[in-house]
């Protein structure tokens, strides 16, 4: 991914960027950015994202794929001439959206309240909703080998240490997370953290308290624009 990027930014005539931003799977790619191409740009910001994804994440993702793969209108992927939503997309969407909550939000967006006069959990029919929503709008086979892709990234795996995957990197630093994230827990940014101040690289981690869980930088605007804002316009 982070090389067909390269790949367009070379043919746009696009020889170096001021910084390099994303959150989760963009987030990941940033730092990949980092390690593969140090000196192509000034500065990085990752939100929500560590060097790898932790096994509790890879799991939920292997039971969302796997749930996708048994659908029998699946196919083996072959399933093009098939025009509804495949069940297997959506309940794979539920399983990933759980990724992204915390009790927390769950707790206080729908508790134990039931839907209407029902006997439907609110926290059923949400799901419901977003699974068929994602699902009449994105490809299965594309889910999987995207989701599949963000769990083979390990850089610490590809380089012996995350020391020794961005010691090429000098450049300004911006790391973001989130303190109920427990698909990037504040723990796996601390990693890339301590690797890049091993290494006497400036970076700055800002650990921000919210309640919105992964999603918070999808969310809480609010509480990660000042300090990208001030990141940005500072001085090299």
């Amino acid at each position: 991914m982070v090389r067909s990027q390269k790949i367009l930014l070379d043919r746009l005539g696009i020889s170096h960027l001021r910084a390099v931003a994303g959150g989760s799977l963009g987030g990941m790619q940033v730092l990949m950015w980092a390690v593969c191409y140090p000196d192509f740009m000034d500065s990085i910001i990752t939100m929500a994202a560590g060097a790898a994804v932790p096994v509790q994440g890879i799991a939920w993702h292997v039971i969302g794929r796997k749930m996708i793969e048994s659908d029998a209108r699946f196919n083996g992927g072959d399933y093009y001439d098939i025009h509804e939503p495949l069940r297997g997309l959506q309940i794979a969407r539920m399983v990933g959206h759980m990724t992204y909550l915390s009790p927390k939000s769950l707790q206080s967006k729908f508790g134990r309240r039931r839907r209407g006069d029902t006997r439907q959990f609110e926290i059923d029919s949400y799901f419901e909703y977003q699974g068929r929503k994602f699902a009449a709008q994105y490809d299965a086979n594309s889910y999987i080998r995207v989701q599949a892709a963000m769990d083979e990234m390990d850089l610490e795996e590809q380089h012996g240490s995350l020391q020794q995957a961005f010691a090429k990197w000098r450049g300004r630093t911006l790391l973001v997370s989130f303190d109920t994230d427990w698909l990037f827990p504040v723990s796996e940014v601390e990693r890339v953290e301590a690797a890049m101040i091993a290494n006497a690289t400036p970076v700055q981690h800002e650990r921000i308290s919210s309640p919105n869980g992964h999603d918070t930088f999808l969310i809480d605007y609010d509480l990660i624009t000042e300090s990208v804002r001030t990141f940005l316009s500072a001085k090299a």
